[in-house]
């Protein structure tokens, strides 16, 4: 079909806002974050989209380390990770988008 969008553009996500936005008008439920290990394996965890928000892409989300390989002992587990707000995987234009996968990185 000529004009049917089939992902989103980079252009549609440039600030914590838009993302934000556009979360709000794909009906979108959960957030992914996605960050790599030390090895190079993609880990994740979900939030739902009523926690997103700009503060989020400034402060960062608090996570237990602990259970990921090669981060923290227990006793130093606690781990910040900051949501990027330009996306890297393509992701579909249906409506509702049920997941928003954002990558994170790790500040120390």
């Amino acid at each position: 079909m000529a004009g049917v969008k089939n992902h989103v553009s980079e252009a549609e996500v440039a600030s914590p806002r838009d993302v934000i936005d556009l979360c709000q008008r794909k009906g979108v439920q959960i957030v992914d974050l996605r960050f790599c290990d030390l090895p190079g394996t993609w880990q994740h965890f979900s939030i739902p989209t009523d926690e997103l928000s700009e503060v989020l892409f400034e402060e960062g989300i608090g996570f237990d380390g602990s259970s990921i390989r090669g981060f923290q002992a227990i006793h130093e587990s606690d781990m910040l990770l900051i949501p990027d707000p330009h996306p890297r995987f393509t992701l579909p234009s249906r409506t509702p988008l049920r997941a928003f996968p954002l990558e994170c990185v790790m500040p120390r």
